[in-house]
């Protein structure tokens, strides 16, 4: 976790809430901390480790109470950058081009048929896409369990993400960039 000390020293002129100071007080951020490491030490994947480090970083910038910070250690114990994936993409389709391109020519079609074409590394094994999504709608982050049903092609890029969804990729958004890390 060197990396994420180096990332808090070099945003806390950015940051006033990764401050030496602010830190020490944050409750938040220490528990998140001491709960994130855990969690890297369970895991070999580059991605996941950066997306535990904005979660820290992110843990002392960003508000929130200390039960949804629990719900979201707990929901970061369980994704895969897969899941960080697909979460990021279904809170903004139309963001997409290639999703709004595909969309754009079906006037009838599912979501699914969207994300096998522009998604496919995580759409390559449909048992694993299953699962993702419903792991995604169980921890209440998205609305839909399934995107197999047929709609409009305008329909087919609106957000389906909770607004509790939304609020957990800001959580592991990087804070620099806004951007996911997936």
């Amino acid at each position: 976790m060197k990396e994420t000390v180096d990332r808090v020293t070099s945003l806390e002129i950015k940051f006033e809430g990764l401050r030496a100071d602010a830190l020490r007080e944050s409750e938040q951020f220490q528990a998140t901390f001491i709960q994130s490491v855990r969690i890297a030490t369970t895991t070999a994947d580059a991605t996941k480790k950066k997306i535990l480090q904005n979660a820290i970083l992110n843990s002392a910038i960003l508000s929130m109470s200390e039960t949804i910070r629990q719900i979201f250690i707990q929901n970061l114990d369980r994704i895969t950058p897969l899941h960080a994936v697909l979460l990021n993409f279904l809170n903004n389709p139309a963001g997409n081009p290639a999703a709004a391109a595909s969309a754009k020519g079906m006037p009838n079609g599912s979501l699914t048929s969207v994300i096998e074409k522009t998604l496919p590394q995580i759409y390559s094994n449909k048992e694993i896409f299953d699962r993702i999504c419903i792991d995604l709608y169980s921890m209440g982050l998205t609305t839909n369990a399934s995107y197999g049903g047929m709609q409009s092609g305008s329909g087919l890029l609106d957000r389906r993400t909770t607004d509790l969804g939304k609020s957990f990729l800001a959580f592991i958004s990087d804070p620099e960039t806004g951007g996911n890390s997936c």
